[in-house]
């Protein structure tokens, strides 16, 4: 409170709304919300069907699923830097560092998640070992962990690309993509797929499908969003 410059707080400034950051921080954070909140629905359908399936298989899902969030959180975390440095560098009109923060972070992200892909899978039967020594249990646990540990590069793409052009401050476009790509593979593939052969291979394949088809949208929207972004900044540069 006694210091100068910009870390100095101020406290009858506290309760006072600055509209314009309000709106850009709604413009760019509600559609993230969004995504995953809805995220939720067509996982609450997938869990839905996993409890059909019986205790063991809900048992090995968890199990499978509390190892697998680690290397999400991973992917998340070079999604979120990809975020953070292209504003920075967007805002200082940098483009050309901007498309070669998506490209190496792309590279960065994969890679690592490639290697804990492999590594988790390998040591698979060692890590669910933790949560049972069931090793029917086990063994299904195994069955998720190569549908959706193995093909998590897929989900590095997804999160990289969307998390890109949030920093362009252009959110609500992938993540109605997002959204709506996902959830509805994995709601028609639940009721119609699954439901004609109800087995947990079965429905675990839905994941890296939605992950495939989410990834090609979003690379498609991505190359053209970027084709249209120097003409748009120019145009933003000319009004101020």
């Amino acid at each position: 409170m006694r210091t100068d410059g910009p870390l100095c707080l101020y406290p009858k400034r506290l309760f006072k709304m600055d509209k314009k950051a309000l709106r850009s921080m709604i413009k760019i954070g509600w559609p993230a919300g969004l995504q995953s909140s809805v995220f939720s629905l067509s996982n609450l359908i997938i869990q839905s069907a996993i409890n059909s399936l019986g205790a063991d298989v809900m048992a090995a899902s968890v199990a499978a699923f509390t190892i697998e969030i680690n290397c999400y959180c991973v992917i998340n975390g070079f999604g979120l830097a990809a975020t953070t440095f292209i504003s920075q560098n967007y805002g200082a009109g940098n483009l050309e560092r901007c498309k070669r923060i998506t490209r190496v972070n792309m590279a960065l992200n994969i890679g690592i998640t490639v290697v804990l892909s492999v590594l988790i899978y390998g040591f698979g039967r060692y890590l669910l070992g933790f949560f049972t020594q069931s090793e029917e249990i086990i063994s299904l646990g195994m069955i998720r962990l190569l549908w959706v540990v193995i093909p998590e590069p897929l989900n590095s793409v997804m999160e990289v690309l969307s998390d890109s052009m949030r920093g362009y401050g252009y959110s609500l476009p992938p993540a109605i993509i997002t959204v709506v790509v996902i959830c509805t593979i994995r709601i028609v593939w639940v009721y119609s797929v699954f439901a004609a052969k109800p087995t947990y291979e079965i429905l675990m394949m839905v994941y890296p499908l939605s992950w495939l088809v989410t990834s090609i949208c979003l690379t498609f929207l991505y190359f053209r969003f970027m084709k249209q972004l120097p003409a748009k900044r120019c145009r933003t540069a000319v009004k101020k």
